[in-house]
């Protein structure tokens, strides 16, 4: 998820890959990806980030706001400069792509930061990614650390999934893979996809966690179900090769297929696709036209707290 119009600029979605080389080529099947673009760590994953971030969506609303969202940008000024701490999100989120307002970063990391240290969440986590990338402000590693903490604490399930990366990459702290995979359940069960896809993760190495297929699976099903491109692929590799699931060449070729689907992760596609093939090269032709047929019916499904993990 994305808090406002920020992580068009910022938030290249690193989440999108595994939390280690073992981890992107189940049974050494697949060659290790290539190494992701330099932005703000959200997991430690091996494979890169999308190629484009997703669409940006309204900006989160502030704990416990209920007030109408002002759009217009004089009485937003006017609610921002009278405390409001949405209001002041909103506004930063206008001045850091110039919606209605002349595109100015340090404006926006100065908004950003007054509703930041009010308390509000979304705001924290913004003024996390401003000094990791130093857009606005200088960058600032332990800055980014404080804030990002601040807003996970809150709940905030993107921050708690962000700050599970930086304990499994030791940025700003010593790395730990416990905490990670602690921050990594909160959010998870939340039903962040991204913190599902990295719980897997740690799951399918044991990095922080006792090693577990089964969890493994069950946590990529989770993040599958609501559409997450990459736990779409693993998942259809462990159906393919029997680990925390049944063997099932129709269900692996039908999430292998949906990874390769844009939009998708280039790389993950690519790998998507060539396993497909191979796939397809000892199967059926009626488990090919079925697991096709559940491809194209298959909706996304959001979930909630999963029934399963501990």
């Amino acid at each position: 998820m994305v808090q406002g119009r920020l992580t068009a600029g910022l938030l290249l979605v690193a989440c999108a890959g595994l939390l280690l080389a073992a981890c992107a080529g189940l049974r050494e099947r697949f060659e290790a990806p290539a190494a992701g673009e330099a932005a703000p760590p959200e997991v430690a994953a091996p494979a890169p980030a999308p190629a484009a971030p997703p669409a940006a969506v309204p900006p989160a609303a502030s704990p416990g706001a209920s007030a109408p969202r002002v759009t217009n940008v004089p009485a937003l000024l006017r609610a921002a400069e009278a405390g409001d701490p949405k209001a002041q999100f909103d506004l930063a989120d206008r001045y850091l792509d110039g919606r209605g307002v002349v595109a100015d970063d340090e404006a926006a990391a100065r908004w950003f930061l007054t509703a930041a240290e009010a308390g509000h969440a979304p705001a924290q986590y913004n003024m996390s990614l401003l000094y990791l990338m130093g857009r606005g402000v200088q960058p600032d590693e332990a800055a980014a650390l404080r804030w990002l903490r601040a807003a996970a604490v809150q709940g905030l399930p993107e921050a708690q999934n962000r700050l599970g990366g930086f304990y499994a990459q030791g940025v700003a702290v010593a790395r730990n893979d416990e905490e990670a995979a602690r921050w990594f359940r909160l959010a998870a069960m939340q039903g962040d996809p991204p913190a599902q896809h990295n719980l897997g993760g740690m799951y399918y190495t044991g990095l922080g966690v006792p090693q577990d297929d089964r969890q493994a699976a069950h946590w990529f099903r989770m993040a599958a179900a609501q559409g997450h491109r990459p736990a779409q692929f693993y998942l259809g590799t462990l159906y393919a090769e029997g680990q925390g699931v049944e063997p099932d060449p129709v269900e692996a070729l039908k999430w292998v297929t949906l990874a390769a689907t844009p939009p998708a992760d280039l790389t993950i596609a690519a790998r998507a696709s060539k396993f497909r093939a191979e796939l397809m090269e000892r199967m059926r032709p009626e488990q090919i036209a079925e697991a096709e047929r559940l491809a194209a019916a298959w909706r996304p499904t959001p979930v909630a707290v999963p029934p399963r993990g501990s």
